[in-house]
C-alpha cells in the first residue's frame, strides 16, 4: 500500500482518529446539550450561525499568523483551543453570557484549526494517492465515531456534563501529541493567482457547508426528539450512522482517485435528497432513521478535488510547488462543523 509510506501523512491521521473521538464523544452532543441546558431550538441554531459569523471576522488572522509561523503551530493551537470549549460548554445554562463566551472560543478555535488543518494535509499529502490517504483518514475516524457516541452518551448520563466534557477536552488536547513528529511548512508572502485558482474550491466548500447546515444540525435536532430525548438513544443513532460511514469510506477512496468524485458526489446529493424526504415522512422510525452514506462522500471527494487544485495552483504561480498553495488552500477551505 504506496499511500501508507508517507510517514508525515500518517502522524496526521492518528491526529485526525483521537481528534474524531473528541468530536463523537462530545461535539455531536452539543446540539442536544444545549436543548436540555434550556436553550430553545431557535436559540440553538442561532447560537449555531453566531459562531459562523464570528469565524468571518477571525478568518484572516490565520492568514497572517500562517505567515509568521507557518502552519503546524497553527494546527497545534487550533487543537488545543478546541480542547477548551468542552469544559466551557458543560457550564452553559440557557442563553448567557457562558454560551456567547463559548460560542466565540468555538468559532476563534475552530477557525485556526480547520483552515490550517486542510491546507496542511494538502501540502503534506500525495497528489496520486489523495483518494486512497484521505479515505484512510475517514475510515479511521468513522471506526472511532462508532465507539465514541457510545461512550459520550454514557459518560453524559452516568458521569455528568462536568466529567464528561471535562475527558473529552482532556482527548482533545492528545490530538495534538502525534503532530509533534510531523514538519512545519512556511507560507510564502506572496502568492500570484492563488485567490483566483481557489474559488472552485470556494465553491465547492460553499455548497458542502449549505448542504451541512441545513442537513446535520436539523437532522440531529429531529433526531433528538424523534428518539424522546434519550441520550443514550441518540448515541446508538449516531454510532449506527459511523458504522455505515466507515464501510463506505473504505470504498469511495479508489473510485476518487481514479477520477470519478464527481459521479460520486452526484449519488451523495441524490442519497441527501432522499433522506430529506424521508424526514418529511409522518412515520416517526421514518423521521429518526440516520442517512450516514449521504454524509460520507461529499467532504472526502470536495477535499480530495480541492487539493488537486491547489497542486495545480502552486505549479503555475511559483518555482518552489510545495510551498505555494498553502495561501489559496488557507482561503478556500474551512469546516462548517462547531
Amino acid at each position: 500500500m504506496a499511500f501508507l509510506r508517507n510517514r508525515a501523512v500518517n502522524w496526521v491521521n492518528l491526529h485526525s482518529g483521537i481528534q474524531s473521538l473528541a468530536e463523537g464523544m462530545g461535539g455531536v452532543f452539543v446540539l442536544v446539550f444545549l436543548l436540555r441546558a434550556g436553550v430553545s431550538v431557535p436559540a440553538s441554531l442561532c447560537a449555531m450561525a453566531l459562531i459562523f459569523a464570528a469565524r468571518f471576522a477571525f478568518r484572516p488572522a490565520v492568514l497572517v499568523a500562517a505567515k509568521r509561523f507557518g502552519l503546524k503551530p497553527l494546527v497545534v493551537g487550533g487543537t488545543l483551543a478546541v480542547a477548551v470549549r468542552y469544559p466551557l460548554l458543560a457550564n452553559v445554562h440557557g442563553v448567557d453570557g457562558t454560551l456567547l463566551g463559548y460560542c466565540l472560543l468555538v468559532a476563534l478555535g475552530g477557525t485556526f484549526y480547520w483552515t490550517s488543518y486542510h491546507a496542511y494535509f494538502t501540502l503534506l499529502g500525495d497528489t496520486e494517492h489523495r483518494g486512497h490517504q484521505i479515505s484512510a483518514q475517514v475510515a479511521l475516524s468513522a471506526v472511532v465515531g462508532i465507539v465514541a457516541p457510545l461512550c459520550g452518551a454514557w459518560a453524559l448520563v452516568h458521569l455528568g456534563a462536568g466529567r464528561a466534557f471535562g475527558a473529552v477536552g482532556v482527548i482533545q488536547a492528545l490530538a495534538a501529541v502525534p503532530l509533534l513528529a510531523t514538519p512545519n511548512l512556511q507560507v510564502p508572502q506572496t502568492a500570484p493567482g492563488a485567490f483566483r485558482a481557489a474559488l472552485p474550491g470556494v465553491g465547492m466548500f460553499m455548497a458542502d457547508g449549505w448542504f451541512d447546515v441545513n442537513y446535520m444540525f436539523v437532522w440531529q435536532i429531529g433526531l433528538f426528539f424523534a428518539l424522546g430525548q434519550s441520550l443514550s438513544a441518540y448515541g446508538g443513532a449516531m454510532a449506527l450512522s459511523a458504522l455505515v460511514a466507515a464501510v463506505s469510506g473504505l470504498l469511495l477512496g479508489r473510485h476518487i482517485d481514479a477520477g470519478h468524485g464527481r459521479q460520486w458526489s452526484r449519488r451523495r446529493c441524490c442519497c441527501g435528497r432522499s433522506a430529506s424526504a424521508r424526514r418529511g415522512s409522518p412515520s416517526a422510525r421514518t423521521r429518526s432513521a440516520p442517512s450516514p452514506r449521504a454524509c460520507s462522500a461529499p467532504r472526502r471527494w470536495c477535499r480530495s478535488t480541492t487539493s488537486r487544485r491547489n497542486r495545480r495552483a502552486r505549479c503555475a504561480s511559483t518555482s518552489r510547488p510545495k510551498v505555494a498553495g498553502t495561501s489559496a488552500a488557507a482561503r478556500a477551505v474551512s469546516s462548517p462543523r462547531c
